[in-house]
């Protein structure tokens, strides 16, 4: 049986990331920093959030139930609404664990066309192969009263079938893409798979899964953490420790059953450990764990060129000083090609802030960091992760510890916004 740690969307803290896309880029001067909710015990901290048409907030939780692994519980899916008396929170659904449901939900949400949401949860579903289960793909539908009806699309079961799924994408066609951290085939954490990348596709009122990749921890690398879709192509990466500082890679559909796999670069030891991707003008940009001036992380972009080579620019290699540690992503874009993101923060360094929300300022030759604000603790935050949602003069976010109650002696988290 699987027992190993929280899959990695999760044992980092809440890694992954929800972007909106702004539409303007207007200069920030000094951003009014707000916390929207604060989390307390037994709903636990945040994961990354999106947003509905209307503003609204939704995320994932890893409180709720207690009879689950952790102090929170088996978790949840919200919604945040701005009332007449601030921000509200309301629980869309609580996860159970066991044999039937999912627990620990771990990725990002996502909408379809109709207002369904699709997420993943790390552990649950029932399979034996893994602690606790392998996970699960779900859906939660609304209804005219307001509540959301669960359904589970997919238990993984470990082995070739994959286990801890992270991140999911939607495709215009209504199909789901997403990676698992563990299984698959080769002999990666002590023989339990080197991850996946698979499909779901709606059929006849189910849907089939389909395996595109399964990573076998040599030339192709191991522990997928993210992807993103481009018509007929899917772009990701994988964070792995050990001689391979992690690749980004492609699969490219070539025919109506058939992807074929390739290696777009190698991370190395000044840039290691990719976590996320984002795409703009056909390059890719994201953040690695590793490497920069400090040992502590950077951005990166790697350019496609135009003999179909990538070659890779640090933006900014992160020194744990100022500019703190630990960038988290996915990155998000403004209007100007600016970049926005989070940094964790050195979280047993008292000498350094917990975290920081920064800006990186594209010029002619180099990118310049700015930071727009710095994170104190409690009970006004530390250490922000999931990314940013950019709604062109809002900043929202979360952070895994400050606000109130006591998770790991730190408190549970907190829902922030920045205003200019």
């Amino acid at each position: 049986m699987l027992q190993e740690k929280l899959p990695f969307h999760w044992s980092r803290g809440l890694v992954w990331g929800a972007m909106i896309l702004a539409t303007v880029g207007v200069a920030w001067a000094v951003p009014k920093y707000e916390v929207l909710y604060r989390f307390g015990l037994p709903a636990g901290r945040s994961g990354p959030l999106i947003s509905d048409a209307n503003g609204n907030l939704y995320g994932l939780s890893n409180g709720g139930i207690k009879n689950c692994p952790g102090s929170g519980g088996c978790g949840t899916v919200f919604e945040l609404v701005r009332g007449r008396n601030g921000w509200e929170r309301k629980v869309l659904y609580r996860f159970r664990g066991g044999s039937k449901d999912g627990a620990l939900p771990g990725g990002r949400l996502v909408f379809d066309k109709k207002g369904n949401l699709y997420g993943t949860t790390g552990y649950g579903g029932g399979s034996s192969a893994c602690y606790l289960g392998c996970g699960t793909v779900f859906e939660l539908t609304p209804s005219s009263g307001g509540d959301w009806t669960e359904t589970i699309l997919h238990r993984f079961e470990g082995g070739s079938d994959g286990a801890y799924p992270g991140v999911i994408i939607l495709n215009a066609f209504g199909s789901l893409y997403g990676v698992t951290t563990y299984g698959g085939g080769g002999s990666c954490f002590s023989n339990y798979g080197c991850g996946t990348v698979y499909e779901l596709t709606p059929s006849g009122g189910t849907w089939k899964e389909k395996m595109l990749h399964r990573f076998m921890g040599t030339t192709d690398s191991y522990g997928p953490a993210d992807i993103i879709i481009e018509g007929r192509t899917i772009y990701g990466v994988t964070n792995t420790v050990g001689e391979s500082g992690g690749v980004a890679f492609k699969l490219e559909k070539v025919s109506g059953h058939k992807w074929k796999d390739a290696i777009l670069y190698a991370f190395g030891y000044d840039s290691s450990l990719p976590e996320d991707l984002v795409m703009r003008a056909g390059n890719l940009y994201g953040t690695t764990v590793l490497g920069g001036t400090s040992g502590c992380g950077t951005v990166w972009e790697l350019k496609h060129n135009s003999n179909d080579t990538w070659t890779e620019s640090i933006l900014h290699g992160f020194t744990d000083g100022k500019d703190s540690c630990d960038p988290q992503g996915p990155l998000v874009f403004d209007g100007a090609g600016n970049l926005y993101g989070v940094a964790y923060g050195a979280e047993n360094d008292q000498q350094n802030t917990p975290g920081n929300v920064f800006e990186l300022v594209a010029g002619d030759s180099q990118w310049t960091l700015r930071v727009l604000h710095n994170f104190t603790g409690e009970p006004n935050g530390a250490h922000p992760s999931g990314g940013l949602i950019f709604d062109r003069t809002v900043i929202y976010g979360t952070t895994a510890f400050g606000g109130k109650d006591v998770c790991n002696s730190q408190g549970c988290g907190l829902i922030f916004e920045l205003a200019r």
